[in-house]
């Protein structure tokens, strides 16, 4: 299994969507934060399962949430860019690489 980097923005990105439905519902923001350690521990462990979209970015989609993991599949490691809305701009995750 690889190692994971996940960039500062992508922590961020989980903080903000799980103060979000923490506010919807207590305890949505623990699943969801579960939901998307699911989903890197998945990546990390077959990150070639996912299509590539460009630029070498895959992405993973978040079990039970609207969300996306877009990360790169490097030679030692896998970097996660961000956690975002499936239903967001392409663009937003095109600034990151």
């Amino acid at each position: 299994m690889k190692r994971v980097d996940v960039r500062p923005e992508a922590e961020v990105d989980v903080i903000e969507v799980a103060w979000w439905y923490e506010g919807e519902r207590e305890g949505l923001g623990r699943d969801f934060c579960f939901e998307v350690e699911s989903t890197v521990e998945r990546i990390a462990a077959n990150p070639l399962q996912y299509r590539e979209r460009e630029l070498g970015t895959r992405m993973a989609m978040v079990d039970r949430f609207p969300y996306g993991v877009y990360f790169i599949d490097e030679v030692e490691q896998i970097t996660v860019l961000g956690i975002l809305h499936l239903q967001r701009h392409p663009d937003s995750w095109r600034k990151r690489r």
